[in-house]
């Protein structure tokens, strides 16, 4: 009865570390970082959300939602009382146009990410700058840019206190891999080095004992060099062959189980010939 009561407390607080971390990364995820003085009573509220990072691309997909305030609004914060133009970082639609007493849609914005190789992961990093510059009737008018992020794979994190001045707003973001990722690359290394490992002791005391051809384990090896490739694409991210996931554990689990097999196999058949003669 003290076993159990014990393994249910050491289950308890495992799982309540594990929630307390994901509570922590959760939090962590959220940037909020906010450019410009919201004081200000005739601005433009500008708000970037990052909704994916795709480093294979080397793109930053943005949802942009522009609000307006004081004597700008025409009736609410979504509809300006004069001309409207928003010019962006991005790659697909660089200039916005929202005329004056119509409401204005949110955009969504494809932006560049440099200084980072997809290769890799899963300690690839990016750095990319997210600017707009506003003006009304052609009129430089204040920005108040607040960028968040919904990538739960990645982590932007503001690298510098941002360029805030009358009509202009940029924020650098340098972008890492979030901690679950992080958590589950790891644990995927170490599971196929894990399994690989095992597969080599299994193979070492089959030959050693030279039991021939066991079919069940070599059914059970092969089935494992198959397994990994399925667990390797199932990697977050989908991260492209020869990174360094690759390089640290995956193809050397691979080369290891396989000439586990065929050392099984070469063994195995001398053995089986000589029981047969």
């Amino acid at each position: 009865m003290t076993r159990v009561i014990a393994v249910l407390i050491a289950t308890m607080a495992v799982a309540g570390i594990g929630i307390a971390l994901y509570y922590d990364e959760r939090s962590s995820r959220s940037l909020g970082y906010e450019v410009g003085n919201a004081g200000t009573p005739d601005r433009v509220e500008l708000a970037a959300t990052v909704q994916q990072v795709d480093g294979v691309s080397g793109q930053l997909h943005v949802h942009l939602l522009v609000r307006v305030e004081g004597r700008l609004q025409d009736g609410d914060d979504l509809t300006p009382a004069e001309p409207l133009t928003v010019d962006t970082s991005s790659l697909t639609q660089g200039l916005l146009r929202f005329p004056a007493h119509e409401r204005m849609s949110p955009a969504d914005l494809t932006m560049s990410i440099t200084d980072g190789v997809v290769q890799d992961y899963p300690f690839d990093a990016y750095r990319t700058s997210i600017g707009f510059a506003v003006a009304a009737s052609d009129r430089p008018v204040p920005i108040v840019l607040t960028v968040d992020n919904l990538d739960g794979q990645f982590l932007p994190k503001a690298v510098n206190s941002g360029q805030a001045r009358t009509g202009l707003s940029v924020v650098d973001l340098r972008i890492s891999r979030s901690r679950g990722t992080l958590i589950f690359a790891w644990f995927m290394m170490l599971c196929m080095w894990a399994l690989a490992l095992v597969v080599a002791g299994a193979a070492w005391i089959i030959i050693g004992q030279r039991r021939g051809l066991p079919w069940p384990a070599l059914g059970w090896m092969a089935a494992t060099l198959f397994a990994l490739v399925g667990f390797r694409n199932a990697a977050p991210g989908s991260p492209p062959s020869g990174s360094l996931l690759d390089y640290a554990a995956f193809w050397w689990a691979e080369a290891i189980i396989a000439l586990s097999v065929i050392a099984i196999v070469t063994t195995g058949l001398r053995v089986e010939r000589a029981q047969a003669d």
